[in-house]
Formats: C-alpha cells, structure tokens, sequence
C-alpha cells in the first residue's frame, strides 16, 4: 500500500499514525514546519544537524523532553504497531490568482 500523508494544522500527528497503521501503509508521512529530526530546533541554532534516521525509542526521548516534531502518544503508536513515520517540510507557497 501506498504511503499515507497528513499535513498537520492542529497536531493530529497521533490520528495520521493510527490511520496508516490500520490501512497498513507503507509509512506515515508527517509534514511540519522543518524538513525532518534535527539534532536540536534548526530555528534557533543554525549548526543543528538533521538526522537520516531516528529510532522509536530516540523519537520518544526527543517527544518527551519537549520535542516539537512528534506528539508522545504518536510516536508510542507507531512503536507498537511498527509503523514508520517519515517527517518532512509542508510546502509554503501561495496560491497565484489567475
């Protein structure tokens, strides 16, 4: 099955993790304000690094200190059903009128 892609206005990151997991989806695709896990906020210090790949238990480390790339219980979900959640930059650009 194909990837399932949530962007997400009001943080419904847990209800994206539940949905490719019942559909099976190849992964879950969460678009946020950053184009994936940094080593710390990119924002506020420009030599964070972003991460390739981050574990469950890394994921929920981060969530838990504060982390504002994945809710708790999201990445708690998708540990428990083993579903992959890839973590990217929502598209910003505007609509031209015609």
């Amino acid at each position: 099955m194909p990837a399932i892609s949530h962007a997400r206005p009001r943080r419904s990151d847990t209800s994206a993790v539940a949905v490719a997991a019942a559909l099976k989806a190849d992964e879950c695709q969460i678009y946020t304000d950053v184009d994936g896990v940094y080593t710390t906020d990119p924002r506020i210090v420009p030599e964070a690094r972003r991460l390739k790949t981050v574990s469950f238990e890394e994921m929920l480390e981060m969530a838990s200190l504060g982390s504002k790339v994945l809710q708790i219980r999201s990445v708690e979900f998708a540990a428990s059903t083993r579903c992959v959640c890839a973590c990217s930059r929502a598209s910003r650009t505007k609509a031209r009128a015609p």
